[in-house]
């Protein structure tokens, strides 16, 4: 705050500034003031690290800015490396205090709620990071997005984003815009952006990376990846689970199938066990009752969507397969029979089983899973709607020996729940019948879960009593790789800055390091069909290496612990190359007790260290200690003839070793070339000075010297690199259209005025037909041809140009232009008849002379551009007064103002001019004009030239 109060006043007063803070009521200490002199010398903004210094252009660029000092340097330093238009918006979504994106919060949210706005969020995010890894860019890429839509409440709400805050940041990077380009006297349009990030050119991109790197390499911050234990085979991660087990329904609440493919892998089973009084048996016959049994057992496993269910009861077996896992292709169905067929002798038959068509009574068990399906019928076939769904299950009958039994559910554990994909879940069951109670067991393995007691009650049709379920399962939720999307060709996407796990799996390690301490998922349990009020949860938990805060991310300078935003692409990446040594820079930094920090604005650079260690010596910076290069350490390095010695000082020997410290590599020649001419690049980056404009010489310099560094990618200059804002601005400036403008009237009056002619013409010639045929009419007559020629079609003249007009209120819309202080009145309207009647009786002349004189007229308009007679002549025209360009309509000069780079005047009010069609003189009166116009090129004729009516206005404040 001191360095920015001091710049603001030494802008301001022009004049020394440490007396006036030491008048204060609490006036800081001496040394304070020092220190921050010398931090504002440091950064360019003052000349001297004195009171006596100078403020430079890039001073007076952040103060008139009105932001943070290190974002005003990070616009200045844009302009100077070609990419101004990308380093103001990027400023402004830097100043903005909160993110874009919905915030969610576990203490505030209920859990379906966070869990679907975590989801949305993050997905929303990965779409528009588009593998560049970095917020702020992101953002860009999400307001370009924004600009461009129709409907911006629907995208908002689409994307996970907050429509106020979305409005608030797009208006802030639009004034930060304006205010750029006040201040260094160009045209806003300028400085608007071409192409979203994602489309940018490479080496683009690279230098808005190495601009951050100059401008926040003291917050940087450090993924240490000895701390990331997480196995990964060619891109695919599997991520066990620790908590009871789950399915797919509870996966889709945070997981799109489509977008996120995984799959759910288990072993181990779930076992309940419990019984139930025998007395229901007794009820009724005991075959009765097993049949009943199956058809309840077999109607929740094809409600569950189970692929393979058994039960024994004593000694018998039964066995349920559905016909599209028994009918499946080979070898999957021949693993299957193979392991059934081969090992105990069964019976085969089919049943079809439909489903319960949901009218009649639905409470009970008939409207639960044990009831919902029933076998067909002729009888249900023809009650029920043939649209209903319709299953097919083979059923495989035999009878065991209790070591038959053993080893067949031995086979079942180890070889088809393992062996066979197209089985996901297996149910068994098990019913012993002992003197007090009947016992049962079931058992459950794969995507399936323990049974709730409404549904236990229902399959054995009485009240059961269970005991607390054992599990054995342990869960995995494996996620193939999936490529990355290319872009067009030389897109700064076009290879992803890392290859990253899929993103189904960084959406997870985000949900559980969203709550805070504890690194867990809560699903809502919606398996047992309870309603929402009394919904049950079920908690999973993941592994450390997993959580994203902690100890994963450190300080660089320091190893500190960093605490970043969970929600956030570039802190959530999970390298498939555990090896990789990944590096932030980090624009919003907050200090906490104990040396931690908390982080926002963060943008992930190119991994390994030789990227990070050359954008720092470029800017003077040791990589290994994080302190200025004293310039009498390198000045001695800055030639040719050193380089190619090999000569190395300690501060080329410092940064090597750091770049090589974890790789514990020997230095290359190659290496130690690079390091030397980013000293060489900071050496005549000290000699560049303060002004604002475009360095083509160093933009090239830099490519070439990270061309290579950090990939395959091509560090080519992009197009229009050289191009600076003065060139820009003449470049996008329109053309200058008062030529063009008085063409187009000048073609219109050519036109209109051969049309007015012709029609003049042919009136004439008949009104001397008419008086040479019909004798002179009494005054009775002459009323009444009067009356007939008004009904039929009268034609008027204008008082002031004599033009003819067929009706009256074209007359008037051209008086209001050409006559404005005339009023209309039954006196005017019976002085244009007349006169019109007396220009009709003479028109016969005035036509031979037109014709004589019309080849004349149009050679000499060509020549000199003369406007012709008509209605035109006297149409209104707007002038810009900063650079006298005329336009037809007002609308268009103001726009025309407002892009105007040279109209920075006060607003007035618009003034009524004219204008000689001849020379484009503009006078304040009409007489003027006239008088003019009569001295105007005599040897033309004074009639075809009317003074045209200019309403001049100055432009606005850009």
């Amino acid at each position: 705050p001191l360095d920015s109060t001091i710049l603001s006043l030494r802008e301001m007063l022009n004049e020394a500034v440490t007396p006036i803070l030491l008048e204060c009521l609490e006036p800081p200490d001496i040394s304070t003031i020092d220190r921050s002199f010398q931090s504002l010398h440091a950064s360019n903004f003052i000349s001297d690290p004195t009171d006596e210094g100078e403020i430079t252009p890039l001073g007076s660029l952040v103060v008139s800015l009105g932001i943070d000092l290190t974002l005003g340097a990070f616009v200045g330093l844009g302009i100077q490396f070609g990419v101004a238009a990308e380093a103001i918006e990027l400023a402004a979504i830097l100043s903005s205090p909160k993110s874009p994106w919905a915030i969610s919060s576990p203490m505030y949210h209920d859990t379906d709620t966070f869990n679907e706005i975590v989801s949305k969020t993050f997905v929303s995010r990965c779409f528009f990071d588009g593998g560049l890894f970095s917020e702020p860019l992101a953002i860009s890429n999400l307001l370009h997005d924004y600009s461009k839509c129709k409907d911006r409440n629907q995208f908002c709400w689409k994307h996970g984003v907050s429509a106020p805050r979305m409005r608030h940041l797009s208006g802030t990077v639009e004034s930060l815009k304006r205010r750029v380009a006040e201040c260094l006297n160009v045209r806003a349009e300028v400085l608007e952006m071409k192409d979203p990030p994602r489309s940018m050119a490479h080496a683009k991109i690279n230098i808005l990376r190495i601009l951050q790197i100059w401008l926040f390499y003291d917050t940087m911050i450090v993924h240490n990846p000895s701390k990331r234990k997480i196995d990964s085979v060619n891109g695919a991660i599997s991520i066990p689970l620790d908590g009871p087990p789950i399915g797919r329904d509870h996966l889709a609440q945070v997981l799109d199938a489509k977008r996120h493919p995984h799959e759910i892998s288990s072993r181990g089973k779930v076992v309940q066990q419990g019984h139930f009084d025998p007395e229901n048996l007794l009820l009724e016959d005991r075959a009765d009752y097993f049949q009943t049994f199956e058809i309840r057992f077999l109607s929740y496993v094809l409600e569950k969507n189970v692929g393979f269910s058994f039960y024994f009861v004593g000694t018998s077996l039964k066995i349920f397969v559905p016909a599209d896992i028994w009918e499946r292709p080979e070898p999957e169905s021949a693993k299957l029979r193979k392991g059934i067929i081969g090992k105990i002798p069964v019976n085969i038959k089919e049943v079809s089983y439909i489903q319960n068509t949901g009218g009649g009574n639905q409470r009970g068990r008939r409207g639960r899973a044990c009831g919902a399906w029933h076998p067909l019928s002729e009888d249900s076939l023809l009650a029920s709607d043939s649209a209903l769904p319709l299953r097919r299950v083979f059923v495989l009958s035999g009878q065991l020996t209790k070591s038959q039994a053993k080893e067949f559910t031995r086979h079942v554990d180890l070889e088809i729940t393992n062996r066979i994909n197209s089985i996901n879940s297996i149910l068994s069951c098990k019913i012993t019948q002992s003197r007090k109670n009947v016992l049962f067991s079931m058992a459950s393995s794969g995507e399936y879960h323990d049974i709730s007691n409404t549904d236990l009650s229902d399959l054995f049709a009485a009240p059961v009593t269970s005991f607390p379920s054992t599990s054995t399962m342990k869960q995995c939720v494996n996620f193939p790789s999936v490529k990355s999307n290319v872009s067009e060709d030389g897109a700064s996407n076009n290879h992803p800055l890392i290859e990253d796990s899929p993103e189904g799996a960084r959406l997870l390690s985000v949900l559980a390091s969203e709550r805070r301490r504890d690194n867990f998922i809560r699903f809502s349990d919606v398996s047992n069909g309870q309603s929402h009020d009394d919904l049950k949860f079920i908690d999973v938990n993941l592994p450390k290496a997993f959580s994203i805060n902690g100890s994963r991310w450190k300080q660089k300078d320091g190893g500190g612990m960093v605490f970043v935003p969970e929600n956030c692409v570039p802190v959530a990446a999970i390298p498939t190359n555990d090896r990789m040594e990944l590096f932030c820079c980090c624009a919003n930094t907050l200090d906490l007790r104990g040396g931690a920090c908390r982080v926002e604005g963060i943008t992930m650079l190119p991994p390994g260290r030789l990227f990070i260690g050359l954008a720092l010596l470029c800017f003077g910076i040791n990589p290994k200690t994080g302190l200025p290069i004293n310039m009498f350490d390198i000045i001695e390095h800055a030639g040719e003839e050193k380089k190619e010695a090999g000569d190395l000082n300690h501060v080329v020997q410092s940064a090597l070793s750091w770049i090589y410290e974890k790789d514990k590599l020997p230095f290359f020649q190659q290496e130690q070339t690079l390091v030397l001419e980013a000293l060489d690049f900071h050496c005549e980056c000290m000699e560049l000075g303060e002004t604002l404009e475009c360095q083509p010489a160093k933009i090239m310099a830099l490519c070439a010297l990270f061309d290579g560094v950090d990939g395959p990618s091509s560090m080519a200059a992009w197009d229009g690199y050289d191009l600076s804002l003065k060139a820009a601005m003449a470049s996008v400036r329109s053309k200058s259209i008062r030529q063009t403008t008085n063409r187009r009237i000048n073609n219109a009056i050519d036109s209109n005025e051969g049309r007015l002619s012709e029609a003049t013409a042919a009136d004439s010639m008949a009104n001397n037909n008419h008086h040479e045929e019909q004798p002179h009419p009494s005054p009775t007559a002459a009323k009444s041809m009067a009356k007939d020629e008004s009904s039929s079609k009268l034609t008027f003249a204008c008082v002031g140009c004599r033009a003819i007009f067929t009706k009256w209120n074209t007359l008037l819309q051209h008086r209001e232009k050409c006559c404005p202080d005339t009023r209309p009145s039954r006196k005017s309207r019976k002085k244009s008849i007349a006169l019109a009647n007396e220009l009709g009786a003479n028109h016969s002349s005035t036509t031979s002379l037109l014709a004589s004189k019309s080849e004349d007229d149009k050679a000499k308009a060509k020549e000199t551009d003369q406007p012709k007679n008509g209605d035109l002549g006297s149409k209104t025209l707007w002038v810009c007064l900063s650079c006298e360009e005329m336009f037809e309509k007002r609308k268009q000069c103001d726009k025309h103002i407002k892009k105007c780079s040279f109209g920075l005047v006060k607003q007035t009010k618009p003034k009524m001019m004219y204008v000689c069609e001849r020379c484009n003189k503009m006078f304040e009166t009409s007489k003027t004009c006239r008088s003019h116009m009569k001295g105007c090129r005599k040897d033309s004729i004074v009639t075809d030239a009317v003074p045209k009516k200019v309403k001049k206005r100055k432009p606005k404040n850009a």
